[in-house]
């Protein structure tokens, strides 16, 4: 499961700013937001190389977001 990535935030509230601190390896060359609200999947030979990892505490905040928008959609 994937996560969508972009240097636009377009005004999404669930939209996680990640700056280059929030990643344990490598980097984005510039400010980046992640967005819970655009997931999808691809099978593994899809992907060419990895440029960066979030580190444990980016990537919870992802998560956390994630789980609210679900928890929101449920009730």
């Amino acid at each position: 499961m994937l996560c969508q990535v972009t240097s636009n935030r377009y005004g999404d509230p669930s939209a996680v700013e990640r700056t280059r601190q929030a990643f344990a390896s490598g980097a984005l060359h510039a400010t980046s937001y992640a967005r819970p609200g655009k997931l999808f999947t691809a099978h593994s030979s899809l992907t060419r190389s990895s440029v960066a990892a979030l580190d444990r505490a980016a990537l919870e905040r992802v998560v956390e977001q994630l789980v609210g928008m679900l928890r929101r959609a449920l009730s």
